[in-house]
């Protein structure tokens, strides 16, 4: 009982500290004048200026959608913020929004015609707007796209290299994961980013420690579950959880040669929980503390968009359609699915795919695995994110999609640890043998 108590206070203490440091970190830079970051303010109008809110970057490629709504939103915010009172404008996040909801113009009139705001975003931190407004000191908009889209790259060769000294077969899966999810558009959107720096830069803490043990991990995966709400805008946030952990159990499995499934089982479920926990308490602190210092009742706001958010109707025709088509719809924009076109191709493609891997691994060792068991489990996760969030996730499907890396990365390790050798040898040696009586 001691033991418990000592690690809750321990928890406690964690979040209390690394919460506080994110929010004096949002409130100092919210204390930078305005007249400092106008003049990027102004530019930055000029890049929205001929785009959409959700715009393709390639005709009928849908994994190369952009969601621009969400930058011109938080510029509209960092561009309202009453530096006088740094900790209401923190929770309120107030910007102006027209009747025609085009949030590329409304952002733009804004700035050029000083309109008062009228509307707020209180449900999310918008934390990235720590980073982003000493940004705008320096840079526009379009500058930061592209230095982002430079770090970003640099982040994915660094994770890319360590992952090859350490296994060669993981920076496969890897790298074939990241192209599936269109990891080059990821770079250019702010929108999607953050996750994945989070991810990347987990993975490559969680590498060097995971010797040590699974406490250290906890504690990292408890810190990524704050930082993941604190800066992410509900697009993939349960990579930055799984992806790590999947690094984790395919180095262990290969450096001991041994799995442990209640061990490995326990380990993943209670770094699900322990993620999920500062995840949610880090929304419940912003509700809170915005129902503190605004003096209202937040959380029955965050409840209704909570409620539209699992199973609300807006933007989407039935509550059976939604349902029906949430997960084929994140399906079928992965690359290179997303290329094909037709239900009839799709499906024969699909049935191809399995075909081969059906005949590239051995049933009869997946069937008596544990760890094959405890992968597949891991990678049907985003599918129940999608039906958890089914409002969400049939809206945005055009980024929510990227949640299935996880489920890319448990397929390869499943297919990387059962790939049939002596059967594909057979099957060649056989080959061979018809081709020189043939001749």
């Amino acid at each position: 009982m001691k033991k418990i108590t000592k690690k809750f206070i321990e928890y406690i203490g964690i979040f209390i500290t690394v919460f506080s440091l994110l929010l004096m970190i949002l409130l100092a830079t919210m204390k930078i004048p305005r007249t400092a970051i106008e003049d990027n303010l102004k530019k930055s109008t000029e890049y929205f200026k001929n785009k959409e809110m959700v715009e393709m970057q390639v005709i009928r490629r849908e994994y190369t959608y952009l969601h621009l709504y969400s930058e011109s939103v938080l510029l509209n915010i960092i561009n309202y913020i009453d530096t006088s009172n740094v900790l209401e404008s923190a929770m309120l996040d107030r910007y102006y929004e027209s009747e025609a909801v085009d949030t590329n113009k409304d952002y733009i009139n804004a700035v050029e015609e000083n309109i008062e705001p009228n509307t707020q975003y209180l449900r999310y931190w918008h934390g990235s707007m720590a980073i982003l407004r000493p940004c705008l000191i320096l840079f526009s908009i379009q500058e930061i796209f592209n230095i982002n889209y430079i770090i970003i790259n640099i982040l994915f060769l660094v994770l890319l290299i360590i992952l090859l000294r350490k296994s060669k077969k993981l920076a496969l899966i890897y790298v074939i994961s990241m192209i599936m999810v269109a990891f080059p558009i990821v770079g250019i959107s702010l929108l999607y980013s953050w996750t994945f720096y989070i991810m990347m830069i987990t993975s490559i803490i969680a590498i060097f420690i995971e010797r040590k043990g699974n406490e250290d991990l906890y504690k990292l995966f408890f810190i990524t579950g704050i930082i993941t709400c604190f800066l992410d805008f509900l697009t993939t946030e349960i990579i930055t959880l799984y992806v790590p952990i999947l690094f984790v159990m395919l180095l262990r499995k290969e450096r001991t040669q041994e799995f442990d499934f209640k061990d490995s089982f326990k380990f993943v479920l209670k770094a699900t929980i322990i993620w999920g926990i500062a995840y949610a308490s880090m929304f419940l602190a912003k509700w809170i503390l915005a129902s503190i210092v605004l003096r209202t009742n937040a959380l029955q706001y965050v409840s209704d968009n909570l409620k539209l958010r699992i199973n609300g109707t807006e933007g989407v025709i039935t509550l059976k359609e939604m349902y029906s088509k949430v997960i084929p719809l994140n399906f079928w924009t992965l690359y290179p699915i997303c290329n094909i076109k037709g239900i009839k191709r799709q499906l024969k493609i699909l049935s191809i795919i399995v075909l081969t891997i059906t005949i590239l691994i051995d049933w009869k060792k997946i069937r008596k695995s544990k760890y094959a068991l405890l992968l597949i489990v891991i990678a049907i996760v985003p599918y129940i994110r999608y039906i958890i969030l089914a409002n969400h996730s049939y809206k945005h499907f055009f980024f929510t999609y990227r949640e299935q890396i996880i489920s890319i990365i448990a397929l390869g390790m499943i297919i990387c640890e059962y790939f049939n050798t002596k059967l594909w040898c057979k099957k060649i040696s056989i080959n061979h043998l018809k081709k020189k009586k043939e001749k």
